[in-house]
């Protein structure tokens, strides 16, 4: 994998940490999640099941496995559900947070 890849591989690992953070103080955010999917309409991707599979355990659950270092999760985090408002949208946040994902390699 291009050290590129694997920046951003470790860019949207941190940004789940941090969503899965707010999950425990606000699990509103899950079923804004499983909303989103909802909109997905056919042909609807495989992700989308798995997603909707991951977003149905509880809060605390959905936290843990988000931030889940393993293939299967790396590849879902580059589809997630969750929506990147407040300081996610920030775009000098955002590449705060790839400058640091950068340096960890």
């Amino acid at each position: 994998m291009p050290c590129r890849e694997k920046i951003n591989d470790r860019a949207k690992l941190i940004l789940h940490r941090l969503i899965a953070r707010e999950l425990r103080s606000d699990p509103e955010m899950v079923r804004v999640a499983r909303d989103r999917l909802a909109g997905v309409r056919d042909p609807r991707p495989d992700y989308v099941d798995e997603w909707v599979a991951i977003l149905g355990q509880s809060p605390t659950e959905v936290a843990r496995t988000i931030c889940e270092r393993s293939e299967r999760m790396t590849r879902l985090r580059a589809s997630s559900p969750f929506p990147m408002t407040g300081k996610f949208q920030d775009p000098d946040w955002r590449r705060r947070v790839w400058r640091k994902a950068s340096l960890i390699l």
